[in-house]
This record gives structure tokens, C-alpha cells and sequence, in this order.
């Protein structure tokens, strides 16, 4: 999972683009939903990104419930977004 420290990445999702900047994240379907990568995503400009393992992203889910559902929550709107295109 990464998370966009500074700078603007977008995500190629036909037929429109999104564009994510500091303070979103992205890869956290592949993650809670054990999908492969659906989308890649290209950096606008100079990013800082912050990666999150999954070892590590799963330790942190389970001592942080609540951004478990959060982080949920925010896969499943992806998802339906995507099957709406």
C-alpha cells in the first residue's frame, strides 16, 4: 500500500483518469481484498510516497480495527466505481 506523502500521481482507470495527491493513498484493494493490481498509476511529477508491506499493513490492521472498516469501507466504493466504468 502507498501513501502519497507530497506530489500527484494518476490512477489509469478508463475511461477517466483519477488523480491522488499528498494525503491519499492507493493499493489497499489488493491488500484487504486479495485482488491482483487492477489499475497502474503514474507519478504527475516528483512524488514522495510512504510504502506499507502487507506483513506490516496487517499487523497494523489488526491492532487498528477501526481503519480495518475504514480502509474497507474505502476498497468497496473503489471497486463499485470501477465496475460502474
Amino acid at each position: 500500500m502507498y501513501f502519497i506523502s507530497s506530489g500527484c500521481v494518476e490512477v489509469e482507470m478508463p475511461p477517466n483518469p483519477v488523480r491522488l495527491g499528498s494525503g491519499d493513498f492507493f493499493g489497499e484493494i489488493a491488500l484487504i481484498k486479495k485482488f491482483p493490481r487492477t489499475f497502474s498509476v503514474k507519478a504527475l511529477g516528483f512524488c514522495d510516497l510512504l510504502v506499507l508491506s502487507e506483513s506490516d499493513f496487517n499487523i497494523f490492521l489488526d491492532a487498528n480495527p477501526e481503519i480495518r472498516v475504514i480502509l474497507t469501507e474505502t476498497a468497496d466504493k473503489r471497486i463499485e466505481i470501477d465496475d460502474l466504468n
